[in-house]
């Protein structure tokens, strides 16, 4: 490789001299096949695509320890909630959800959580937690019937009397289809 600087002035040279580069040199513009290469502060302002990226196997099994996980995948791992909801009022609203396309008030102290998507199987985890009516000190509410698109809870306080609760929370974890 030949340089060739017309003047000196503002130029500065390593100690030694400037020597060839080990390998190519690449410009801008160019492209190269980088392998066993370490990149220092890359930039990736593209897909990426390929054998790097978990697929909706590799992530429902949870075995992978050489791929990426991306944001459209992580819902398949099985430590993921695939849906969750708060609800609250004698007539269910949400106050923020994600995965629930609704809620249908079965009638006092019953509420029945719709979701977006849909269960391989009624095989799935529900956990709800409640906060009771102003008027009682104790409660219990219960996943009932709960399937591959909804699953019905049940607030009762005090005696065993159904009640709407002042507030309820789900997330439902299982296998998606």
């Amino acid at each position: 490789m030949t340089t060739i600087i017309d003047g000196t002035a503002g130029v500065t040279f390593p100690a030694g001299g400037v020597g060839n580069p080990a390998s190519a040199v690449v410009g801008l513009t160019d492209t190269q096949t980088l392998t066993n290469k370490t990149l220092t502060s890359p930039v990736i302002n593209t897909a990426i695509t390929g054998t790097a990226i978990a697929t909706q196997a590799q992530q429902e099994t949870g075995s992978a320890t050489d791929v990426l996980v991306t944001s459209g995948r992580q819902q398949f791992h099985p430590s993921a909630a695939k849906c969750w909801g708060n609800a609250t009022g004698a007539s269910p609203s949400f106050t923020s959800s994600y995965n629930m396309s609704s809620l249908t008030d079965g009638g006092v102290g019953n509420w029945t959580f719709n979701f977006s998507v849909t269960f391989s199987s009624s095989n799935t985890c529900p956990v709800i937690s409640s906060q009771n009516s102003a008027t009682n000190d104790s409660c219990c509410t219960t996943a009932q019937n709960t399937g591959a698109t909804s699953s019905l809870t049940q607030h009762f306080e005090g005696g065993a009397v159904f009640v709407d609760a002042a507030r309820i929370g789900m997330a439902v974890f299982g296998d998606l289809t």
